[in-house]
């Protein structure tokens, strides 16, 4: 089970402060600015969140305090997740619920994966996984890249009943 403590942490920007529970390549917590339009050089706004944007990014948002969690698996079978937040050149840094705990509880939560230039090109896999199963969440996927264009758009409701995981979508790029 993953352990969360919130740490607050005052940014730079025209923003609050929303605490963020894993950050990559961190094993302490960190925070990202909430945002309504201006976010940090290297990010985008995404359900109010400023979240990291490379050339592809693959975003999650669901309403409900329950914990779902992005998998992006990449064309050489690398899945990236909260168990493995940087890899293959892309990086999971929001990661908003973590063991049943939620940086803003009843609010819009989001977890964010994006690639560098170090991603390689194909056919990537997206899915969604409920990791504790709290509560039902209506979710939705987001696959933009950098130049706006939508390469995957999907939404649903994921149950808090067997299957955990959604249905598996695939992109290239």
């Amino acid at each position: 089970m993953r352990a969360a403590l919130a740490v607050f942490t005052v940014l730079s920007c025209a923003c609050v402060v929303r605490p963020v529970l894993h950050q990559a390549g961190k094993d302490t917590d960190a925070t990202e600015p909430f945002c309504d339009e201006d976010c940090p050089e290297g990010q985008v706004c995404f359900e109010g969140m400023c979240v990291g944007t490379g050339l592809v990014r693959v975003s999650l948002a669901w309403e409900g305090d329950t914990d779902l969690d992005l998998h992006v698996v990449t064309p050489s079978n690398i899945e990236v997740f909260y168990a493995n937040p940087e890899s293959a050149g892309l990086t999971l840094d929001v990661d908003d619920c973590v063991g049943g705990f939620c940086a803003v509880p009843g609010g819009t939560h989001v977890e964010n994966i994006f690639f560098s230039t170090e991603a390689e090109r194909g056919t990537y896999r997206v899915f969604v996984e409920h990791f504790e199963a709290y509560a039902e969440a209506p979710y939705r996927v987001e696959v933009v890249t950098i130049d706006g264009t939508i390469l995957l758009q999907w939404q649903d409701v994921m149950p808090n009943t067997s299957p955990l995981q959604s249905e598996i979508r695939t992109f290239d790029w």
